[in-house]
C-alpha cells in the first residue's frame, strides 16, 4: 500500500507535456526515478505509469540536461522543458543515471538507453578519472569568458553564427535546426534535440558533431 500511495504521488505531479516530476529545476533524482522505473515493469503497472517514465527519459536524454557533444549528463535544467542546463557534471549524477537507464534498458529491450549508459560512464571515465586511478567529483558549472571572468555554462553554449565558423553555412543550418539553437544566428544556446531531419542529414550529422566537439575542447575549460 505504501508502495502503491508513493506511485501515486509521483504520477499526480507528472509533467505529462515536457517530462519529468514536480516543478522546475528538474533533475532525474536517482531515488524516484530509480522507484518508479522499477515500478513500472510490472505486470499489472498503469499504462499512464509507463508512459510517464519513458517520456520522461526521452525528455532527458533530447534535452539539454544531455551533453550532446561529449556524452554525460549536467546537473538537470532550471526550466521545466529542459532547456537551460545546470551546467555542473558531477561523477554521482553520471553514476545514477547509467544505472537508471541501464535498468529502463533491461525492462523495456530498448538499445538506445543502454547506448547512452555506456556513452555516460565512457565520459565519466575520459573526463573524470585522475592518473592515480580515482575519480574527480565533477566538472565545475562556472568556465572562464576572459578577463578573469567565468559564466556558469560558457564553454556549452554556441550560436549559429559560431558553429559556421567551424562547419560552413550549410552544417550550421543543419546543427541548428537538429539542436534547436536560438533563430537569431548571432544568440548563443545550449544544445538540445529539436526538429527532425531527413536520413540524408542523419547521416552527415556525426561527422558535424565531431567536429563541433573538437572546437569546443579548444575553449577555455571548466575546473575538474
Amino acid at each position: 500500500m505504501l508502495l502503491d500511495a508513493a506511485e501515486s504521488a509521483a504520477i499526480e505531479v507528472a509533467d505529462t507535456l515536457a517530462g519529468g516530476f514536480g516543478p522546475a529545476p528538474r533533475t532525474a533524482e536517482p531515488a524516484l526515478w530509480g522507484f518508479l522505473t522499477a515500478r513500472a515493469v510490472r505486470n499489472d503497472a498503469p499504462l499512464s505509469l509507463t508512459k510517464q517514465v519513458e517520456h520522461s527519459l526521452a525528455a532527458l536524454a533530447a534535452g539539454a540536461a544531455h551533453d550532446h557533444l561529449a556524452g554525460g549528463f549536467f546537473h538537470g535544467c532550471d526550466d521545466a522543458a529542459w532547456r537551460i542546463p545546470r551546467c555542473a557534471k558531477r561523477l554521482t549524477d553520471q553514476a545514477h543515471l547509467a544505472v537508471l537507464l541501464l535498468d529502463a534498458a533491461a525492462a523495456s529491450a530498448k538499445p538506445l538507453w543502454h547506448e547512452l549508459a555506456l556513452r555516460t560512464l565512457a565520459f565519466a571515465v575520459d573526463a573524470l578519472r585522475l592518473p592515480d586511478g580515482s575519480f574527480a567529483h565533477g566538472l565545475h558549472a562556472d568556465s572562464p569568458v576572459g578577463l578573469g571572468r567565468w559564466e556558469s555554462g560558457a564553454v556549452y553554449r554556441w550560436s549559429t553564427t559560431q558553429v559556421a565558423n567551424i562547419v560552413g553555412n550549410d552544417g550550421a543550418r543543419l546543427i541548428a535546426q537538429r539542436f534547436g539553437l536560438p533563430a537569431d544566428d548571432d544568440e548563443a544556446g545550449y544544445l538540445s534535440v529539436g526538429a527532425a531531419v531527413t536520413p540524408a542529414e542523419q547521416q552527415r550529422l556525426p561527422a558535424l558533431v565531431q567536429r563541433l566537439q573538437v572546437a569546443r575542447n579548444e575553449r577555455p575549460q571548466p575546473r575538474r
